[in-house]
């Protein structure tokens, strides 16, 4: 199971000296794709990790995650949880589902992939990324 949690951060830029650049901006993933190349950088204001968790044996391990500022675009969201899905595959996991809280981007991407849940429409499952005979669930 892939997890996915946002945490709030104290927004500072500075730099690190065992990476020998500056850090504390936006992720260039989060951004759309014209604008990941633009001068003007954002200060991250928030962080999502990305787990992998068994279902079957108890285990975590955090595998990724990436800075965003106040809003998250819902496409580069998708792409870098997709690649984090493909990732995993291509190493022998086999992701199920993703699973997180009902935050604002996290909502943004459900709506994105077309997962619904009202009294009377219930979506729970997409066409998994790496496999079509196989079901993503959310």
């Amino acid at each position: 199971m892939l997890l996915v949690d946002e945490m709030q951060l104290k927004s500072r830029i500075e730099f690190d000296r065992g990476l020998r650049q500056v850090v504390g901006y936006v992720s260039p993933e989060t951004l759309a794709s014209d604008a990941a190349t633009g001068a003007d950088k954002e200060p991250a204001t928030h962080a999502l990790v990305f787990m992998l968790r068994g279902m079957t044996y108890s285990w975590k391990q955090t595998v990724a995650y990436l800075f965003s500022g106040a809003s998250l675009k819902r496409d580069p969201f998708w792409n870098f949880t997709r690649q984090v899905i493909e990732a995993s595959e291509s190493v022998g996991l086999k992701v199920l589902a993703v699973t997180t809280d009902m935050g604002p981007a996290n909502t943004g991407l459900w709506n994105h992939v077309s997962i619904q849940s009202t009294r009377t429409m219930l979506t729970s499952a997409v066409v998994h990324p790496c496999a079509a005979d196989r079901s993503l669930y959310f």
